[in-house]
């Protein structure tokens, strides 16, 4: 953040002329940024559109999500579990040519255009991949393309899946398991819609599992019990809190709902297994939260399919580095809330100072966590003092 020191007479006062310094910048316009962004959505070539979705074709940014995991790749690298997650963004104009659209709004604004936007995690919690699609697309028929690309764009063998109660439906299940496919996966049940579920799932008997996840922050998952049943070969797992209130005013039927969830899997994890790793699913819900608040997706007024790609996308990148750094961070034995690792780098600021025709940039104290940061990004901290040009 700069600072600039002005003399007006006998007085001295500061003004701030930038936020945030980016080095080479200074002959870039709003213009060229919009361009960019614009970039990153294009389309591909029609003969690089072979792993595209019913919803949205190959673009600029499907090639970067491939690059960025190719680097990362090694010969132990392999996609065997990923969380698939969705929410909406709702514009404040038209939504571009196709992507705006009327549809079911998780932000409870019916009455504003829409997306819909997946986050594909890996195991690690390291962001995958990003997809769009227009605002009146159901969820449910997102799951099973959005799966088949991710075998050919990333070249994985077997993997297993763990998303939502919102993705799941006999026909999205007979997909899954199709002889070409084979997928494995992990999926919420609806216990209300399902038959099956509330009828027999829920009314089978049967002891609990106490399970106690490894948490190393307050806000991780806390214990649960889970127990298995088995419906003419259709394997589920129901997951009980281990701390749960009934709520009186419920009628007596609805009580067999309170604190639980079932689960739907063809996997051959115990059961312990398969509800902690849906209970990580918080980490695309994490995502989701960092993406619209912290990053400041919203509010986004494109006009264009292929602007409002790059908009998302930018989000995307953000994330990957906000994750990249906090491994970093973790490995050198440090755990920080993010909101103590922004506070310190918006504290590290400059002030311009003119000292006998000559001017200079003063830096702040590295205070709090900044230094820490600093080393585990392999950057180094900017000089206390250096001389500049004339403004």
């Amino acid at each position: 953040m700069f600072f600039r020191r002005k003399k007006s007479g006998t007085r001295v006062y500061l003004q701030v002329v930038e936020t945030i310094d980016i080095g080479g910048v200074d002959e870039l316009q709003l213009h060229h940024l919009y361009r960019a962004m614009a970039w990153l959505g294009e389309a591909l070539g029609e003969d690089q559109q072979f792993a595209a979705t019913p919803f949205a074709p190959r673009c600029t940014q499907d090639l970067i999500e491939e690059g960025l995991f190719a680097f990362r790749r090694d010969l132990f690298t392999n996609l065997d579990l990923v969380f698939f997650d969705t929410t909406s963004i709702y514009f404040e104009g038209e939504g571009g040519e196709t992507l705006g659209q009327y549809g079911h709004s998780k932000d409870h604004r019916p009455d504003l255009k829409q997306m819909g936007v997946a986050a594909v995690l890996d195991s690690e919690g390291r962001p995958v991949c990003c997809e769009l699609w227009p605002g009146n697309t159901t969820d449910v028929t997102t799951l099973v393309p959005i799966v088949d690309r991710l075998r050919n764009r990333f070249s994985i063998g077997q993997v297993c899946i763990v998303a939502d109660r919102g993705m799941i439906s006999a026909k999205t299940i007979d997909a899954l398991e199709s002889p070409q496919r084979r997928w494995q996966y992990i999926l919420g049940a609806r216990m209300r819609k399902q038959q099956e579920v509330s009828h027999e799932v829920l009314s089978r008997g049967g002891r609990y599992q106490v399970v106690h996840p490894a948490r190393s922050k307050r806000k991780d998952p806390s214990p649960l019990k889970v127990k298995e049943v088995v419906v003419e070969g259709r394997r589920y797992v129901v997951c009980l809190k281990a701390k749960f209130e009934i709520d009186e005013t419920k009628i007596k039927q609805e009580s067999r709902y309170d604190g639980k969830w079932v689960l739907r899997t063809n996997t051959d994890l115990p059961a312990a297994d398969v509800a902690l790793k849906y209970k990580q699913l918080w980490m695309v819900e994490h995502v989701f939260r960092s993406t619209k608040s912290i990053l400041e997706t919203r509010p986004i007024w494109h006009k264009c399919d292929e602007t409002i790609r790059g908009h998302v996308f930018c989000s995307f990148l953000a994330l990957v580095l906000r994750k990249e750094l906090e491994d970093r961070l973790e490995a050198a034995g440090h755990k920080f809330e993010w909101a103590d690792i922004t506070r310190a780098l918006m504290n590290l600021q400059y002030a311009q100072v003119e000292q006998d025709g000559k001017h200079f940039l003063l830096r702040s104290e590295a205070q709090g966590t900044c230094g820490a940061l600093f080393a585990a990004a392999g950057v180094a901290l900017p000089p206390t003092v250096q001389q500049i040009e004339s403004p």
